[in-house]
């Protein structure tokens, strides 16, 4: 999930870079988080946490974000 999301990143801000704009260095910074930090142990309190709130809201994350089901399934 990590190396999509930097990818991702990556190619969002090779375009913004096309254009001049200030925003590109975001996106560099955000990727460069991204990959110093491993918060891989943080995952089952979300999952935790975002079950309740789907329960409270009478919703299903795993629908409304379908790239995140995989999330979900591995933090059981």
């Amino acid at each position: 999930m990590k190396s999509r999301v930097l990818e991702s990143y990556r190619r969002h801000q090779e375009s913004l870079l096309n254009t001049g704009g200030e925003a590109a260095h975001g996106f560099a910074a955000a990727a460069n988080l991204i990959e110093a930090q491993d918060c891989s142990d943080l995952l089952p309190a979300f999952v935790a946490m975002t079950r309740r709130l789907d329960r409270l809201r009478g919703e299903d994350c795993r629908e409304v974000f379908p790239e995140l089901a995989g999330l979900f399934e591995a933090a059981q």
